[in-house]
């Protein structure tokens, strides 16, 4: 009598057995892709309800300019304290020291910060606006001929005679006033006053207070452990190499295909 594996297999029930854990691989599969799409939604979600404040980083430069950054930034609790981070990349949040003030935030909602360095702090600064009124050339000035400069001094000495306190000049005199006054009025239309207005940011005072609570709750987070936190990551792991044994399995019992994904 010929020894038969199947025949063996089918009276332990294994063959049973692969099927029902085939069932179970499959739809442990398909869970996973959904909660992975769950997961991505409620994440962009967070992201989006958390980080909602513009924040616009001012970056020194090594050649004295500077460069600027848009970005966004967002207000989270952790034990007990209130922090402010501000994204620099997908995945890095920088916190900041102190959190913003609020009066100092434009008609957007936006804060400003200054970085000397990527490694320094972000420092709050105020945004003002200076008004410096300049000269500039008229670019629609038209300098008048040398006959219609003659037509406007003449009329320069005619109102000049009304006067009474000229009527003792003589018309070389009230000629030499009329041509000055000409040439006055000219410098003036060959240039036009402009208000030019220019960016100031200045670091602005924080809160002392906040300041401190932050740094003795950055100390305890240094000194201490977490314990739930850690017990969480022990269960975390756990499941996950469940999950991970069950895909192993599932890929084994199919010969390295995948039915889900190749049918």
């Amino acid at each position: 009598m010929a020894f038969d594996v199947n025949d063996v297999a089918g009276s332990l029930g294994l063959s049973n057995i692969k099927g029902q854990v085939y069932d179970i691989a499959y739809w442990i599969i398909w869970g996973l892709v959904i909660m992975g799409i769950l997961l991505f939604i409620y994440l962009k979600y967070q992201d989006r309800k958390i980080y909602k404040y513009p924040v616009r980083i001012l970056r020194q430069r090594n050649n004295g300019q500077v460069k600027e950054t848009n970005t966004f930034g967002g207000y989270i609790k952790s034990s007990g304290i209130t922090k402010f981070l501000v994204k620099q990349g997908r995945f890095k949040k920088k916190p900041t020291e102190k959190l913003p003030l609020s009066e100092f935030m434009d008609e957007d909602e936006r804060i400003y910060y200054y970085q000397i360095s990527p490694d320094a702090p972000l420092v709050q600064v105020k945004r003002d606006f200076i008004v410096e009124k300049v000269l500039v050339p008229n670019e629609y000035f038209v300098e008048p001929s040398e006959s219609e400069k003659l037509d406007i001094i003449k009329n320069y000495m005619d109102q000049i005679r009304l006067y009474e306190e000229y009527k003792d000049k003589s018309d070389e005199e009230i000629k030499l006033i009329s041509i000055n006054i000409l040439e006055e009025n000219l410098d003036n239309e060959r240039n036009k006053q402009i208000d030019v207005t220019k960016l100031k940011y200045s670091p602005v005072p924080t809160d002392q207070k906040q300041s401190t609570m932050l740094e003795l709750a950055n100390l305890r987070n240094t000194l201490g452990v977490d314990v739930n936190k850690q017990f969480a990551y022990f269960v975390i792991g756990v499941i996950a190499l469940i999950i991970l044994g069950a895909v192993i399995f599932y890929i084994a019992v199919n010969k390295g295909d995948i039915p889900i994904l190749t049918k």
